[in-house]
């Protein structure tokens, strides 16, 4: 017992091997199984499932097949748990091609959550452009735009559902 020297397993050389058993399977995928997991990545995101999708959809994406809609697919499950630093790793992985509006929105909203704004902008511009006023991403786009205009005015930018102090002690009052 003496002779053996005790292996000390940390959360970080265990995530390490983690990553490289996942990047491992995901060259073992076919394409027919690379589909299947990106629909079931899908399908698990419309059910707010996100980090088991984000578990499949990263493996899509270390398999020969990963195309555009899956690294947007994976930069989307990271955003949509608030990992708006890991949104923008993922997505630089990628350029716009077929899914232009909603990479740029997705790099803009993460921009603009991180306090980037002057990186947001550009991308937020590009999602006015492109979308139609009626559409969901036009929306959130303009309403962060305009955010980021006011910020880089001077003026306060309030945060969604806080209202100023006073207000609040103005709201107990009655």
């Amino acid at each position: 017992m003496a002779n053996q020297k005790e292996s000390k397993v940390t959360p970080m050389s265990f995530q390490e091997e983690g990553e490289a058993a996942l990047a491992a399977w995901g060259k073992t995928l076919t394409r027919e199984q690379a589909d299947n997991f990106s629909t079931t990545a899908g399908i698990m995101l419309s059910q707010a499932k996100y980090r088991q999708a984000s578990f499949l959809a990263r493996i899509v994406c270390e398999s020969g097949f990963v195309e555009d809609r899956h690294i947007i697919g994976l930069a989307f499950c990271y955003f949509v748990q608030g990992e708006f630093t890991d949104t923008l790793e993922i997505l630089k992985r990628t350029e716009p091609k077929s899914y232009e509006a909603m990479f740029y929105a997705l790099r803009g909203e993460s921009h603009f959550k991180l306090g980037h704004m002057g990186e947001a902008k550009p991308d937020l511009k590009a999602v006015l452009e492109n979308e139609k006023p009626d559409n969901a991403l036009y929306t959130n786009a303009y309403m962060m735009m305009s955010a980021v205009e006011r910020a880089q005015s001077g003026q306060q930018v309030k945060k969604a559902g806080k209202l100023p102090s006073s207000s609040r002690a103005a709201k107990k009052r009655k």
